[in-house]
């Protein structure tokens, strides 16, 4: 699905503005979301405010710069970087919360990867990028 989101997302950078794309998402997020939200809502206490204050200026921030790589670079080229993300988690998982890496999800990631590379490398060998 996060393939598909920077396909999409690409394919419409060709023709709005990142920040019109960023506003949508934001509205259809919400629109979906919230009801979810509400069946399970808890007020926050002192602190968590500016923790979740925090937090959303974070997403909305790297949001909006995923979009706007999308809109000015090809997809082959941005989604072996967001593959990253896969290192990343893990380590934050392994090293803060004392996780381990079953042999498969281990596996699968560096499938994942790995075809994210190659992609990336084929593209180069090819002399730029193709949709």
């Amino acid at each position: 699905m996060n393939a598909t989101y920077g396909l999409l997302t690409r394919y419409v950078g060709t023709r709005d503005a990142a920040l019109t794309s960023f506003f949508w998402v934001g509205v259809g997020g919400a629109a979906l979301i919230t009801p979810f939200g509400l069946l399970h809502w808890q007020t926050l206490q002192g602190a968590d405010w500016i923790w979740m204050l925090l937090l959303c200026m974070a997403g909305a921030g790297s949001h909006y710069l995923l979009i706007r790589a999308y809109e000015v670079a090809e997809a082959v080229t941005i989604q072996p970087l967001a593959y990253m993300q896969l290192l990343w988690i893990s380590l934050v998982g392994i090293f803060l919360f004392h996780e381990s890496l079953r042999t498969n999800v281990l596996m699968g990631g560096c499938l994942v990867v790995g075809a994210g590379l190659f992609t990336l490398w084929r593209n180069g060998k090819k002399g730029g990028a193709s949709s």
